[in-house]
Formats: C-alpha cells, structure tokens, sequence
C-alpha cells in the first residue's frame, strides 16, 4: 500500500465535525480545518507513522463516559461507553478505514446484502428494515410460512476478541502494513472511565474494539460478516414474490435477522450461530431476542427457539424494536402510527408549555421534533390520511415566529399585482421574498384569503401584539400603529394601504448607520494625524 496522500487527509478534516468533542490532546478538528499549515505539518508526521508501522502510546489512551442504553438504567450491562480519542488518531485512521473499505468493496470481500453497517454510502438501516418488512408482508398477503429470528449479541463491541480481527484481517488478505498497524495499535492500549465525579484508574484493554474510534466500524463489520457468512450453507432463505431468493441472515452491525421459511432450517441456523459466536468467544443475549412463526399467515406460538437452554420470547409476548420498527404480533403498523401520533402531540405540548419565545420553539420544532417524525414516516406505511392529520395537528400547535410564519401554513401562493414582483411560500415555515426594498404587498390565496404584508422592517411591539390577533382558521384585521413588521388579514371590502411610518423608520434606520460610520472615520483620521505629529 502506498504512503498516506495529502488528499486524504484533507478529506477526510473537511468531512469531519467541527464541533466534534476534543480527545486527551485537547485539539479539535477547528484547528485542522481553518489551519492549513498546521494540517500539512500533521500529514508530514502521519507518514512517519506509516512507514514505520507503529503507533505513538499518546494516541492509545482512551477518556471514556458511561450513558445509559435505555430508560431508567441501573446495572453496569445497561449502559455503554463512548470514548473520547486523540483527533489526530481519528485523522490517521480515517484514512486508513477508507483504504479498508475500498479494498474490501473492490474485492468483494463483504457481502453487502448480508451485512449492511459501516458501508459508507449505503443506507442500510432502512433497507435492512425494508426487506424484512415486506418478506413479512408477502407471507401474511399470500397465506405463507415464515420463521424469523431477531438476535442481539450481548456487549458486541465490547466482547469481541482482538485475535478474532486479527483472524479476519489474515483470512481477507489484507496487506500487512495494515494489518500490524492495528495490531500494535491494540497492542497496548488503556482506558479509563468518567461517571459523574467519579474516574476509575486506568487499566489494560485486552478485548473488545474501542467506541468512538474511526477504524472499529469497519473491523467490527468485517468479523461479523465472516461469522454470519460461515452460517448461511445450514439452509437457504425465503423467496419475493419476484422469485428472488433472499439471503437467510442479515445484519446490521451486531443485530442479526435470520429467516427461513421453516422452522426447522430457522433451528438449524440458530445452531450454527450458537456455535461459532461460541468459537469467538461471545454469546448471544435471549432475553433481548425475538422469536416469530408465520402460518398460512398467522402468527402461531407452538414453537419455541432455545439459546444455550434458554427460551427466545416470542413477539406475542413482547413487540421487538429493530432498527427503529416496532413488530408485533397483529403484523401491522396500525398501532405504532398511533402511538408516533401520540408522542408528537405530547412533543408539541411540552414545546407550547415551556415559555420559549417563538423563534426558539420553531428552532426546536426543526431541529428536535421533526427528524424524530420524519423517521416513523419512513419505516411505516403511513396513509395520506394520517399525514394530513399530523399536518392539521402542526398547524394546531403552530409556532408563531412572525405572522409570516403563520401565513405560509395557510397560503400557497402570493403576486405583487402592482409591481410584478413575486413573494414564493416554500413548505413548511419557509418564506422566500425575491425583493428586499420596504414596500407593501397584497396576497391573495388559494383559499380567497387575502393579506397585507410589509417587508424589510422589524418590530418588537408588533410581533408582541400580532399574536393574539393571528387566527389561522378565520382571517381577522390586526390594528395598532405599531404593527408594522408582520402580516394582516384582510376581508373582502378591505384595502392594503401603504404606511407612511414604513418608510421614515427605514429613512431614520439609514440616517443613523450614516452618522455612525462618519463618526467612526473621523475618529480614525483624528488618531492619525495625532500619530503623525
């Protein structure tokens, strides 16, 4: 393998996150984005390191924090460690992690229909949640049988052996200069954790691949496809409607899904896994695996799976979660739309009831409760029906920023009739005003509702005042002197006058930044002469 290009590292610094915590170093990736020299010093000293092939002990310690997997979390298994690395390591092996993954994807070394975490450039989740989804839906349709396995290793992460990837580097013939730069870079690497004022000393980490390092992803990826790979020859996987046959196991990082179109090839498979996560010296988790056996399209409870004597629960007792889908046993989406209807009411209380101001709900609005709708929407089949409720409960619990806000809910469109000039509502609170100079401007909706708006000027006391005139079901005239940055509804014998107030708030506006920079300059010009004299 060729010495580590300048390129690379480039990218891979302009990829990263400029917020992005600082390690034990206390560098952050801000200083190797907005310093370009410093970026070229750091390339010249990562060569170094990759023709010598070793690792510098500053970068093989580890600051780790506990968080919590899931609500009211109590025992050590419950919660996982982020680590919080050297940014110059994460640089390092950024590099290094895109030169693996292009080997393996050039080689087909991974299966990508079977293993779909850590590929970059691939959304694998939803289609991981996708395929099962409709192999799910095809049986219930056509009256088929299926048997499916929702496995969940125990502290995957953690458990995994550092000989396993060694193995697995060997196994895929992946060139030595890689291979022994992660071996010592495990060689000798130490830790300790952070809970609240409390820090552990440091200790040794002799297995498990370190969370929060840029290389983990792709070696954790790469062990597991071997091990689910090494399984599949025990039975074949279930058919498409299309006729296409589907892999028997699929994983997504350390969540595997296994199914058959029997039981009896789905206890097979189960056995085979046992066997080599066994070898590999890790174990599956029943408590937090899911059994499910389709009949002629129905859910039947008769079978039952056993890991290491212990029995799978079935999806009749407890739903599974799987990559953000609830399953259960009704094989529908009716009740999780329900409830993701639910959690967004009480998202949009909580929102109402806080006392923010308005453009700080609408903050929270875009970047808190939408993405969290947004994903919902993207695994469930969702009726249009539904998405026009969910709109009517925004519009419900609207946040008013300015009356424009409020007015892009209720007007698809606005013209300018006397100056050609067009006003374009975007979706959402997306308002975009193609001419900036102060003026008035009438429109006009769909719904024959008509509204003055006043562009280019701001008041506190009018937007104070505009919101209890605002209602958005039935247009109302707002009224006051100091209304003047906002949006008034207007019936049909009404006019849009233009406010003379407008214009000589813009003129003073301008009068006074005038004023300012003449007093700046003559400062300036003052303490120059003063110096050259």
């Amino acid at each position: 393998m060729s010495e580590l290009q300048l390129k690379e590292v480039r990218e891979v610094v302009r990829e990263a996150r400029a917020s992005s915590a600082p390690g034990p170093s206390g560098t952050s990736f801000k200083v190797y984005k907005y310093c370009p020299k410093l970026l070229l010093c750091l390339w010249y000293i990562l060569r170094v390191f990759w023709r010598r092939g070793r690792i510098p002990d500053q970068w093989r310690v580890d600051e780790g924090v506990w968080i919590p997997k899931e609500e009211n979390s109590t025992q050590l298994d419950q919660f996982r460690i982020i680590s919080l690395l050297c940014v110059e390591a994460k640089v390092f092996f950024s590099a290094v992690s895109k030169r693996l993954c292009t080997y393996l994807a050039e080689n087909t070394y991974i299966d990508t229909s079977v293993q779909k975490g850590g590929i970059s450039g691939m959304p694998g989740c939803l289609e991981h949640t996708g395929v099962v989804t409709q192999l799910i839906r095809e049986a219930r349709e056509n009256k088929g049988n299926l048997s499916v396995l929702w496995l969940d290793l125990e502290n995957a992460l953690g458990s995994i052996p550092h000989k396993l990837v060694q193995f697995t580097l060997t196994k895929h013939h992946v060139p030595s200069r890689c291979r022994d730069l992660i071996a010592d870079y495990y060689s000798n690497f130490r830790m300790r954790v952070s809970s609240g004022a409390i820090t552990s000393s440091w200790h040794k980490v002799e297995i498990g691949i370190i969370t929060g390092c840029t290389i983990s992803v792709t070696l954790f990826s790469l062990a597991m496809n071997m091990l689910t790979k090494s399984a599949e020859p025990e039975c074949r996987g279930p058919r498409t409607n299309s006729g296409q046959r589907q892999p028997p196991i699929r994983a997504f990082m350390d969540d595997l899904t296994v199914m058959t179109e029997s039981v009896p090839g789905c206890r097979w498979i189960l056995k085979g896994l046992e066997e080599l996560v066994e070898w590999a010296r890790m174990r599956f988790k029943p408590a937090k695996s899911r059994s499910m056996v389709l009949r002629k399209g129905k859910v039947v409870d008769k079978f039952r799976f056993n890991i290491a004597d212990t029995a799978i629960p079935s999806i009749s007792e407890k739903p599974v979660k799987s990559l953000g889908k609830v399953f259960d046993c009704s094989l529908r989406d009716t009740t999780s739309i329900q409830s993701t209807c639910t959690e967004l009411d009480g998202w949009l209380k909580s929102v109402d009831k806080s006392g923010l101001p308005g453009k700080f709900k609408a903050w929270v609005y875009q970047h808190a409760i939408l993405p969290r709708i947004l994903r919902p929407l993207l695994v469930y089949a969702v009726p249009i029906s539904t998405v026009e409720t969910l709109e009517r409960r925004f519009d419900k619990w609207r946040f008013v920023v300015t009356l424009v806000v409020c007015l892009c809910h209720a007007l698809s469109h606005g013209v300018n009739q006397g100056s050609g000039l067009k006003i374009l509502f975007g979706s959402g609170t997306n308002l975009l005003v193609e001419s900036k100079p102060p003026s008035f401007y009438k429109l006009e909706g769909s719904n024959g509702t008509r509204a003055c708006l006043a562009l280019d000027f701001s008041s506190a006391a009018g937007a104070k005042e505009g919101d209890s005139l605002f209602n958005g079901s039935e247009p109302s005239r707002a009224r006051g002197q100091d209304f003047y940055s906002q949006v008034a509804l207007y019936n049909e014998t009404d006019t849009c006058p233009e406010d003379s107030e407008v214009n000589s708030l813009s003129l003073l506006t301008l009068a006074l930044r005038i004023l300012f920079f003449k007093a700046i300059a003559f400062n300036v010009l003052m303490t120059l002469r003063l110096w050259i004299h």
